[in-house]
């Protein structure tokens, strides 16, 4: 396999994908647009949909991974899980292929539909429940806090961000910079302990997500060498 035309059958891919969506995107359109021939696409993916598979595997953990490098750029203080939650939706709002895997975009995805919802789940169940529930534990917010219901509020608010449309906000454009600010002091006064939380806990454990991160990715991008 050549990690050149892999990623550009990916780059191809999304950009149709945002574009013109599944359905009307077939094979022969992505090997156009990645300048390559359709059989050179079937060298790297055996159908459509493998592809498909790929590309939103290849870019969920590219989305994680710029959450996680962000939060290593912060100060040890900032590291409570409102500041994660800022910095992911942040990243959120200007990815727009993570945008309609969080909404299950019709549009984009049409008839790889049925796949997509397991694929999300999958992502998310090795995401935020642990990592509340272990922050929990550690101190790092309220001991009180439920945490199933805790990771439904947040999943409300991830889905509400997905399918927002700013540009029509009734009282005019929104600002989502500011609006991220805010979502960020409200799960502070939610989430944390009358004295903040232990942050190094919550530093921790972040910094072992992202070991384990890495080496899920490691083993995701291990190929076998006879493809």
């Amino acid at each position: 396999m050549s990690d050149t035309r892999f990623i550009r059958i990916l780059e191809a891919t999304r950009k149709l994908l945002i574009h013109y969506g599944y359905d009307k995107t077939t094979v022969s359109d992505i090997a156009r647009e990645a300048g390559i021939s359709k059989g050179a696409v079937y060298l790297e993916f055996p159908s459509k949909d493998a592809l498909i598979h790929a590309l939103m595997t290849h870019d969920i953990y590219a989305y994680t991974e710029q959450i996680f490098d962000a939060l290593q750029h912060i100060d040890a203080e900032a590291w409570t899980f409102s500041k994660i939650y800022q910095i992911s939706i942040d990243l959120l709002v200007n990815n727009p292929l993570m945008m309609a895997i969080v909404r299950n975009d019709q549009r984009i995805f049409g008839a790889y539909m049925t796949g997509l919802g397991q694929e999300w789940v999958q992502y998310k169940q090795v995401g935020r429940y642990p990592m509340l529930s272990m922050m929990q534990q550690a101190g790092a917010i309220r001991q009180e806090l439920d945490i199933h219901s805790a990771d439904y509020i947040l999943s409300l608010i991830v889905h509400g961000v997905a399918w927002s449309e700013t540009e029509h906000f009734p009282y005019g454009q929104l600002d989502e910079q500011a609006f991220i600010v805010a979502l960020g002091d409200l799960l502070d006064r939610w989430l944390l302990p009358a004295d903040g939380g232990n942050r190094e806990a919550s530093r921790a454990i972040i910094l072992d997500l992202i070991k384990q991160f890495n080496e899920r990715k490691h083993h995701a991008n291990t190929r076998n060498p006879d493809e």
